[in-house]
């Protein structure tokens, strides 16, 4: 029951996290079309999404011109 009670309280402190943020809406990389941008390498998109650099404490840059869906 413990580890329930854990569970609801991180997922409220996200929560809370998120509104603090202001940020405009939430979505997913789900909800992304990866077709939209034909230079994307999808597979190395879908590898950050693992977050497998975090840990050996490695750096992921994106870069690119306007309207190429970095800030999703």
């Amino acid at each position: 029951m413990r580890e329930a009670a854990v569970g609801v309280r991180d997922g409220r402190r996200f929560q809370q996290a998120l509104k603090l943020a202001g940020l405009p809406y939430h979505t997913t990389l789900d909800g992304f079309d990866l077709t939209f941008q034909p230079d994307f390498d999808a597979v190395r998109v879908k590898e950050l999404a693992t977050w497998r650099f975090v840990e050996p404490k490695a750096k992921a840059i994106f870069l690119g011109p306007p309207g190429t869906g970095k800030t999703h």
